[in-house]
């Protein structure tokens, strides 16, 4: 398997503080699980901060559980991110202390009620557990602190590029030690992008409209050179397939109207790309015409109209190259 990279999703949210008051064996619930090194008055084993030095994901404190968000490319159909297992804060391990790790989906269903998470974001577990995996046990070294579990994210063809994902994890046993009753359990909200994700500058093309067929619309401000135009967004909605949003016409000052879900699909072994919309079901692309992804420079070229038989709209020659994340 190559080596996975993963992407902070956002910027951390707060910066997690030392603890200056002492810890009693039951822990506050306004408490910060603490880093390496916290004052205390207990050693728990717990989970430590996924959004710090020793994790990927962005922070969120919020009843009931910790959210920790983590945003990631598919390397080979999979990716993943670490949950970090502590043992602390006072002393090291003082044996090899073995923890049970479960999946815990009513804790869920607890945030998504605490916190009022709207009906249409609600978090969800992934219904096919094929997609993720991570290990029913680690064990924490004698005299180390830490260890890390890694979560395995999988695209399978059930995976759902729209969903809000988010695996809740509890430790749930230990041979050793007392687990914290407010940092034994995490949510671990995760999105997926596919390869071509990103932010892309357009490097050229045009964009014309028609009254009729065959009949240009005349000194028409929304007509003309596309190049220099706002950046547009490619954003995952598949394993091969991106909406592209931001498009405008001529200009840039306005958003290309009729064609809602504007949407590239890329063949991964010619690199050919369909293109269609929607919210438009004549979007099609130009018969004869080239709709190619360029791997090496990173580079669309598209060609495509709609309202055919009516009033058509052409983009021709649309060179989208990637400029970064979005």
């Amino acid at each position: 398997m190559q080596k996975i990279k993963i992407k902070k999703y956002i910027k951390l949210f707060s910066v997690l503080f030392v603890l200056s008051v002492g810890f009693t064996s039951c822990l506050k619930d306004t408490d910060v699980a603490p880093l390496t090194g916290t004052d205390g008055s207990n050693d728990v084993i717990m989970f430590l901060d996924n959004g710090g030095s020793t994790g990927g994901g962005a922070t969120t404190f919020a009843d009931p559980f910790p959210l920790y968000n983590f945003s990631f490319n598919l390397v080979n159909d999979t990716a993943g991110f670490d949950v970090n297992v502590y043992y602390g804060p006072l002393n090291a391990a003082p044996q090899d202390i073995t923890v049970q790790l479960a999946l815990n989906k009513e804790a869920v269903d607890s945030f998504n009620i605490v916190n009022q998470i709207d009906s249409n974001s609600l978090y969800t577990v992934p219904e096919d557990d094929a997609i993720y995996s991570f290990p029913a046990s680690v064990t924490i070294p004698k005299g180390q602190h830490l260890v890390k579990a890694h979560v395995v994210i999988t695209g399978t063809p059930s995976y759902d590029y729209g969903a809000n994902y988010a695996l809740p994890i509890s430790i749930v046993s230990t041979n050793y030690g007392i687990i914290s009753s407010n940092f034994g359990t995490e949510i671990n909200a995760f999105v997926v992008k596919n390869q071509y994700d990103g932010d892309y500058s357009i490097e050229g093309g045009t964009i014309q409209r028609y009254s009729a067929p065959g009949v240009p619309t005349i000194d028409d401000a929304l007509n003309g050179d596309l190049t220099g135009n706002p950046d547009v967004d490619l954003v995952t909605v598949g394993a091969n397939t991106l909406e592209i949003q931001g498009l405008t016409w001529h200009g840039g000052s306005s958003g290309v109207a009729g064609i809602d879900n504007l949407r590239i699909t890329i063949d991964p072994t010619t690199n050919l790309v369909t293109v269609k919309a929607l919210g438009n079901a004549t979007l099609a692309n130009i018969n004869g015409a080239v709709n190619k992804y360029d791997p090496d420079t990173k580079t669309f070229t598209l060609n495509f109209d709609w309202n055919q038989t009516t009033t058509p709209r052409t983009v021709k020659n649309l060179t989208l190259k990637y400029a970064g994340e979005r």
